[in-house]
């Protein structure tokens, strides 16, 4: 059995686009008003996504409580972007997590 979990896109208020992956016992439409309420925007893509054999999301099908379709490709590419899947560097934990943070690896494991 192949599991596959639900996802939004949301153009964000701030202009940046965000991917959100969540499980289907959710509906789009309840994620998607928190979302809104947060952050602000619009949804611009939802369906639902899969991690395939090579590790990468690829997002299909459509959110019926939305009633908006996945954009596949693009979806699937915001989502290999935002989480790291696509990048050719392969980081430490460390380094993912001081840039996050704006620290150098060290920081990171020293505190």
């Amino acid at each position: 059995m192949q599991w596959r979990s639900k996802y939004i896109v949301m153009d964000t208020s701030m202009g940046g686009m965000l991917p959100v992956v969540f499980c289907e016992i959710m509906s789009h439409a309840s994620v998607a008003a928190a979302l809104q309420r947060v952050e602000g925007g619009d949804v611009v893509g939802a369906g639902f996504c899969q991690i395939n054999a090579e590790g990468h999301y690829v997002c299909y099908g459509e959110s019926t409580s939305l009633q908006i379709k996945s954009r596949n490709d693009v979806d699937s590419k915001v989502l290999n972007k935002m989480f790291g899947v696509n990048t050719n560097e392969h980081k430490t934990f460390g380094e993912l997590a001081g840039s996050a943070f704006g620290q150098d690896e060290s920081d990171v494991y020293n505190s």
